[in-house]
């Protein structure tokens, strides 16, 4: 909690961006269009070797990942695999 609150601070108005279904609709059918077209076995081979070599120090993940999007990957296939390995990030508490 923080003693020194500025009081106008709180009374701000804050400008919210409007939500579009038909952007939001555009987006996943367009998504649902690069899944139906690449070859996802490939891409689920890739994910594998991606986390395999994610469990090591030794490799450059970077060509796998450049390769991983040529074959039309999705960032979040991408980075769920490396979570699976690695974890996510949860930033510590301050006391």
């Amino acid at each position: 909690m923080n003693r020194y609150v500025d009081e106008q601070a709180k009374s701000a108005e804050v400008e919210i961006h409007p939500y579009d279904e038909e952007c939001t609709t555009l987006q996943i059918s367009r998504l649902n269009a690069v899944r139906a077209k690449r070859d996802s076995s490939r891409v689920q081979a890739l994910l594998q070797e991606l986390k395999e070599q994610a469990r090591t120090d030794a490799v450059n993940l970077l060509p796998k990942t450049i390769e991983l999007a040529k074959a039309r990957a999705t960032l979040g296939e991408i980075c769920g695999a490396l979570r699976e390995v690695w974890g996510a990030y949860e930033e510590p508490m301050i006391v």
